[in-house]
């Protein structure tokens, strides 16, 4: 039988299957676009991005762009006012009165003092010049008629510029972040002394080379410290990729260059044993470190909770009440911290709001394919890891979030956008110890300057190089 099905049932189905295939495609590119809008809402207060990352008007509150205050500028009602402190003076101009001021009488010499009136400092720097010796082979004619020259020491030889100077390049480098040819040119324009950026490159190398023993020391010594604090950020070597970490504890703080953000990286910052607690966020470098001694940092789980927030559907109200839970907690902290409670109330406090972040979080994974699937895999990870979240209630000492360890690596980040990293694995050893002599100095009040010129004068003369750690407390 001839076959007599209507031409226009094969375009039926041919359309049908072409819309089948564009639905698909739709299907797709909406996941796509609502996978792209998603990465372009991510900002420091919604996932783990740093913030430096995030655009000039960003609220690091969470609530969107900044809006304009209605203030008035300067100090509000209540502000404590600053005013310029009496300074010691190195001269002093007096004014005498010629004539009396109420009757107009002439004032001479005879007439009594009294106690002065108006008092006012004025500051300025004065002429600074580098002091330059200049170290003479002294020549003498013998009466055979020969010429013999004096010998300059090997040790006056080996360096071009004094310790002084070198501690003013570390400073400059890397307290204020000046690249080298600004730290050449300003010592050109404030001291008169010409010096070029290879130069400074090789004074910072002498210094990262006689920061080495104190800076394994105060390795060792955090290592073994109860409780710290780390953090990574990347820092190129040569235009490679590559990882500046730190290590925050009590006496001291170490910088630490590495290849890679792994596992091995972690190990040669914290060691192959870790007996204190660790605060960190949640990345997979430290997670052969056991959750018993582990502290998640809450503010990065705070971004997670918000990131959930901003999701929308069912993942609104499990960030909203994770959110609130955290935020409870670590308020509760922070009374302790402030002698409002005492530790039996911030553990009380603690353990009820721990109880309702768990309840949260099965509530959450109870919910199943109703909750999307980035929100349920991070609910998932929290309940595996639950008990590092609360590590603060249990061990007194530790913080439920990573600040110390971000705060001492900000400067590097600042540093870094303005130089790139560094051109030499020397450079970046230097800043690495620099960094941690700076930080560890800057927490105990401790001149950074002269700490620098102690250091270079030390391992010039072949003495102990004094160490940055800070003594125990007693």
């Amino acid at each position: 039988m001839a076959n007599t099905e209507d031409p226009r049932d094969a375009i039926i189905r041919e359309q049908a299957a072409l819309i089948v295939q564009l639905q698909a495609t739709v299907a797709r590119l909406e996941a796509r676009i609502g996978e792209l809008e998603a990465r372009l809402r991510l900002n420091s207060g919604n996932s783990s991005k740093p913030p430096s990352s995030d655009g000039p008007r960003h609220n690091a509150d969470f609530t969107g762009l900044k809006t304009q205050s209605k203030k008035k500028r300067g100090g509000q009602p209540g502000h404590k006012g600053h005013s310029r402190e009496i300074m010691d003076a190195d001269a002093t101009v007096r004014y005498e009165p010629s004539s009396c001021s109420g009757c107009g009488s002439v004032l001479g010499e005879s007439a009594t003092a009294a106690a002065d009136g108006a008092l006012w400092q004025v500051a300025e720097l004065p002429k600074v010049k580098a002091h330059v010796t200049s170290h003479v082979a002294a020549g003498r004619v013998c009466s055979c008629g020969r010429i013999s020259h004096g010998v300059i020491p090997a040790s006056i030889l080996a360096h071009g510029y004094g310790p002084r100077f070198g501690a003013f390049v570390s400073l400059l480098l890397v307290r204020y972040g000046l690249s080298r040819r600004d730290v050449a040119q300003l010592s050109s324009d404030l001291l008169g002394l010409a010096v070029s950026a290879s130069t400074v490159c090789s004074l910072a190398s002498e210094m990262g080379k006689s920061l080495e023993s104190a800076a394994a020391e105060a390795l060792q010594v955090v290592r073994a410290e109860p409780v710290v604090h780390a953090d990574e950020t990347g820092w190129r070597i040569n235009k490679v990729l590559a990882w500046l970490w730190v290590v925050v504890g009590c006496r001291a703080t170490v910088f630490l260059t590495h290849a890679h953000r792994n596992k091995e990286a972690a190990q040669a910052l914290l060691g192959s044993t870790r007996r204190g607690i660790l605060v960190t966020d949640r990345y997979g470098a430290y997670n052969d470190i056991p959750l018993q001694k582990r502290q998640f940092c809450l503010a990065h789980v705070l971004r997670d909770a918000q990131a959930m927030i901003e999701r929308g559907g069912a993942a609104t109200s499990v960030g909203e009440g994770l959110a609130a839970s955290l935020r409870s907690g670590i308020g509760h902290f922070h009374h302790y911290i402030n002698g409002a409670i005492d530790r039996a109330a911030l553990i009380q406090e603690g353990a009820h709001e721990r109880a309702k972040c768990r309840d949260i979080l099965d509530a959450a994974l109870s919910l199943g394919k109703a909750l999307d699937k980035k929100t349920r895999g991070i609910c998932k990870r929290l309940r595996s890891t639950e008990i590092a979240l609360w590590t603060f209630l249990r061990i007194p000492g530790v913080e439920p979030t990573n600040n110390a360890a971000e705060q001492a690596i900000r400067p590097a980040v600042i540093i870094r956008k303005t130089s790139f990293g560094s051109d030499t694995t020397q450079g970046a050893v230097y800043f690495a110890r620099a960094l941690s002599a700076m930080e560890s100095l800057q927490r105990q009040a401790r001149d950074v300057f002269i700490f620098f010129e102690h250091t270079l004068v030390a391992a010039r003369h072949g003495f102990a190089t004094p160490s940055f750690v800070a003594p125990l407390a007693h």
